[in-house]
């Protein structure tokens, strides 16, 4: 071979080597053999780093909490320091061991508990931790709930105890579940009800029971009701929609009960805690006209200190029914005291005037005494006024007189100076109220004054920018 077909095969054997490093090429140049050698393999890695395989809770009802002992099977995959998610943001973590030591278990106020853990070597591991928590559940009307937000497993298991017999428990998500027999008394001091459920990896598990002692209407829960109620008059057409402010004390309320006319088509229940709602037709022996029907409202949690609902109605009706039409009465049942407005607007074109008004209260807010013995009759704390600035000395008065907290939003008003208007200043606005601040104080009330868009809202918005979007403010 020619020297310069030597020299290109050494530069092509070269160029193969740093272009293919797994092949070996002869030097040989006339023996025309390569042999191959494979490289070496590259690592597989686990496709996760960590694995909660399987988790077993113990739950059980004490006093005033569930308390539950879980034992939680992990596999380490990868070397190195893991976080292993635990969840149970919402609960009391009380012990956590593995192995008999105490295991190293960090709080997110994000994500919740986690277990920090490392594992050392190639080859995977097992471990189990034993956690045990703890939270208050909430006492309803015949129910008791409690939610946990628990660690996540393929396999997950609940064993729920408590300590009465004969107990309705239910579990949410629920894939399988069984109650065990209620033990001999002899093995079993006091009796229980033992539940056996599977869940998988739910983010959420919820338990409810009810208790046999307090059969169907267990606690007694008190309520008041605050509605805003809003009537439109279309050809045709009425449509209203209720707003149902609730304000609960005592025990929370796992499910509300609304009244409507029989006549009217109720189209949407609205809430973000509303879990569904079902409308209960009148009885056929209600009185013609008076027939009621009953919406039952459920919620996805218990409500405890308020809870908002809004109900929308629909009537058709035709010409001669719309020359005298009946607002519809929206009436919270089981609560203690129920109160409102009710605002009634017409379509273009339409006119229509009050013939009469049941349940309702009518007041002249030019006649102080008339809003003093309303505000008695009623128990009222706070007197909002609302109304054209020209009735706000009679309305602040009257609120002074039936001892009552007082807010406006425009003050009481001006008024000129009597001789000289143009050089003496007059009565400034507000200056009747303040005038009277010492009596508010000593009578021990409280009366905040011009809280509408100027000053009140213009106050606010400029107590803001001076706060936080400038430096300095002269």
């Amino acid at each position: 071979m020619p020297a310069g077909g030597l020299q290109l095969c050494q530069q092509g054997a070269q160029l193969g080597q740093r272009l293919l490093p797994g092949l070996d090429v002869d030097d040989d140049p006339t023996g025309g053999e390569v042999d191959r050698k494979p490289g070496p393999a590259a690592e597989v890695q686990p496709p996760m780093p960590f694995l909660i395989s399987e988790v077993e809770n113990e739950a059980t009802v004490a006093k005033e909490v569930m308390t539950v002992a879980a034992r939680i099977k992990i596999e380490l995959l990868r070397e190195g320091w893991h976080h292993v998610p635990l969840g149970l943001a919402d609960a009391a973590v009380t012990r956590a061991v593995i192995g008999g030591q105490p295991a190293r278990v960090v709080f997110d106020p994000q994500a919740g508990y986690q277990l920090l853990v490392e594992k050392k070597g190639k080859a995977a591991e097992s471990l189990t931790l034993t956690l045990e928590y703890a939270k208050a559940y909430e006492k309803a009307a015949g129910r008791n709930t409690v939610s946990f937000q628990p660690p996540r497993a393929p396999v997950s298991r609940w064993h729920i105890h408590i300590p009465e017999s004969g107990v309705k428990v239910s579990i949410s998500p629920l894939i399988a579940a069984t109650q065990i027999p209620d033990k001999p008394a002899a093995s079993q001091p006091g009796n229980e009800t033992e539940v056996l459920a599977f869940v998988g990896a739910a983010p959420v598990v919820r338990i409810d029971w009810t208790p046999k002692a307090e059969g169907a209407t267990g606690l007694a829960t008190l309520a008041t009701v605050q509605t805003e109620q809003q009537v439109r008059i279309e050809d045709g057409v009425v449509r209203t929609r209720a707003q149902l402010a609730y304000e609960i004390s005592r025990a929370a309320l796992a499910e509300l009960v609304v009244e409507v006319p029989a006549d009217q088509r109720v189209t949407n229940v609205l809430d973000a805690n509303v879990r569904q709602w079902s409308v209960v037709q009148p009885t056929s022996s209600a009185p013609a006209g008076d027939s009621r029907q009953r919406i039952a409202i459920q919620l996805f949690e218990p409500a405890r200190a308020t809870q908002n609902v809004v109900i929308e109605l629909e009537k058709f009706v035709t010409e001669a029914e719309q020359r005298k039409l009946q607002a519809p009465v929206v009436s919270a049942v089981g609560v203690g005291r129920q109160q409102g407005i009710v605002v009634v607007a017409v379509g273009e074109g339409l006119r229509a005037e009050v013939a009469a008004h049941t349940g309702l209260q009518q007041v002249d807010a030019s006649e102080r005494k008339q809003i003093v013995a309303l505000a008695k009759k009623h128990g009222v704390d706070l007197i909002m006024n609302a109304v054209d600035p020209v009735f706000n000395e009679r309305i602040f008065d009257a609120a002074y007189q039936a001892g009552c907290t007082y807010v406006d939003m425009a003050m009481t008003l001006s008024r000129p100076h009597p001789a000289d208007p143009y050089r003496e200043c007059g009565v400034k606005l507000g200056d009747y109220q303040f005038e009277r601040a010492a009596k508010w104080e000593k009578k021990g009330l409280l009366a905040v004054v011009g809280m509408g868009v100027e000053p009140g809202m213009a106050d606010v918005f400029a107590k803001y920018a001076a706060k936080h979007l400038f430096d300095e403010v002269q």
